[in-house]
């Protein structure tokens, strides 16, 4: 299980280790976005080179597997690392640099969400799961014009919609089981196992149990949220990171004001 964070002049921090703590892997600036799976970790810059971190936690060594411009998005799942273009065009990375297969030319594509398998969002709303062959091999799941996020974790597919409402992929024949409707709920994310919401600042949880909704926190403090491996952190908007360790304690982690992403990755 590993914590990444994204500072705002490009440099990229990892938390593991016994016990765990923050060493720097990247201080270059221009970096867009960091995407992690497993032991993997990548990042994407400004122009659209993509590194994969090579080094061993100690120290800040990269190797560039794409260097083009059109990139604009990267996501890691556990068949591999996708790439979305400038195009809306969908690519798998398949080792060795700038060795990518396409996978879809579909122009529509807004957004790509991966757990055990990869899906996209386009534009209006429609949400596609990839059952290949390349191109073609593409079964729709969902219809929605207000869908505005996707979420896949191991074998589960979740959304949210621009009314808050959040919704399970369950497969035919009724295809979508809501799970909530509150307009606060701004964000999702899931572990693989739990599913977690972000609503008016403050961080939820799904048991499926009793199908219902527990709040884990009481700080309303909260922007954003990720979780991986049965771990879940939080960032507040003053940079500060916390970790969940079991109703209703949280554990500060760090606090930096120039964090603006973080991503957890099992493995």
């Amino acid at each position: 299980m590993a914590l990444y964070q994204l500072h705002q002049d490009g440099s990229i921090w990892g938390y593991w280790g016994t016990p765990p703590t923050w060493r720097i892997l990247d201080n270059q600036p221009q970096t867009r976005g960091i995407t992690a799976n497993g032991s993997n970790l990548y990042q994407i810059k400004e122009d659209g080179r993509i590194l994969k971190y090579t080094g061993s936690g100690t120290s800040m060594d990269w190797e560039t597997i794409d260097s083009n411009p059109l990139s604009i998005a990267i996501v890691a799942g556990s068949e591999g690392l996708y790439l979305l273009h400038g195009d809306r065009t969908i690519w798998l990375y398949l080792g060795a640099p700038n060795n990518w297969q396409q996978l879809d030319n579909n122009k529509a594509t807004c957004q790509i969400a991966s757990g055990n398998y990869l899906c996209q969002l386009h534009a209006d709303g429609t949400i596609w799961k990839y059952v290949g062959p390349p191109l073609s091999g593409w079964q729709k799941l969902g219809d929605n014009p207000t869908t505005r996020a996707i979420v896949a974790a191991a074998n589960s597919l979740y959304q949210l919609r621009g009314n808050g409402s959040v919704w399970k992929y369950t497969g035919p024949p009724k295809g979508w089981q809501q799970l909530d409707n509150n307009p606060g709920t701004t964000a999702i994310a899931s572990d693989g196992t739990n599913l977690y919401e972000l609503r008016n600042g403050t961080v939820w949880v799904y048991n499926e149990t009793d199908t219902g909704w527990h709040r884990l926190d009481n700080t309303s403090a909260a922007v954003a949220i990720t979780a991986a491996g049965g771990k879940l952190y939080q960032l507040h908007a003053d940079g500060s990171i916390w970790e969940y360790t079991g109703t209703p304690d949280w554990k500060q982690i760090d606090k930096n004001p120039g964090t603006i992403t973080i991503v957890a990755a099992a493995g």
